[in-house]
């Protein structure tokens, strides 16, 4: 076991490259919310459904809270992940460097401590990312929870289709598997 680990984690720290940036392709706020965004944007266009119209204030107000609880939870979540790049970076440069010096020496007492002490560090960073997404995706769901229950209580907004499905957060940080 110990062997493939090392195996794993070693064709990991020569073979990949540096981990991806915290902010690559983040959901847009139209893609988290289409249908959402689409009637925000008609609102603020001056094209606010005819039955709307009276309550095109509140909605304007609605929607504003909305687009703020999405940057909050976006910017949250790439607080979150943000270190875990720099830390995975670090964590395979000691492999790699635990591994140079077992070669030079011949004692490879150190690499297997190394490559154990990685496997650790890296299940404790995807356990990171688990819970950085998590808290994103409850706290969309939360959002769009509070902005459609708002709409649908308007008079003439409660046969509007709402946002549905599950949000995905914008993809972290690589933390290489051993498996």
């Amino acid at each position: 076991m110990m062997l493939r680990s090392a195996l794993a984690v070693a064709a990991v720290t020569l073979g990949v490259a540096a981990p991806a940036s915290a902010h690559v392709n983040p959901r847009s706020y139209a893609r988290t919310y289409p249908i959402a965004s689409s009637l925000c944007s008609r609102v603020a266009a001056g094209d606010t459904p005819n039955r709307l119209a009276a309550d095109a204030p509140q909605i304007t107000a609605d929607c504003s809270a909305l687009g703020n609880s999405y940057e909050q939870a976006l910017s949250s979540y790439q607080t979150a992940v943000a270190p875990i790049a720099g830390q995975v970076e670090s964590t395979l440069a000691a492999v790699r460097a635990a591994r140079q010096t077992a070669v030079q020496t011949g004692s490879w007492t150190a690499y297997a401590s190394a490559v154990k002490q990685a496997l650790g560090t890296l299940k404790g960073l995807r356990s990171q990312e688990r819970v950085a997404e998590q808290a994103y995706v409850t706290s969309i769901c939360a959002a769009r929870r509070t902005f459609w229950t708002a709409i649908h209580a308007l008079p003439g907004a409660g046969s509007l289709p709402s946002d549905t499905g599950a949000p995905t957060a914008p993809p972290p940080p690589v933390v290489p598997s051993a498996t």
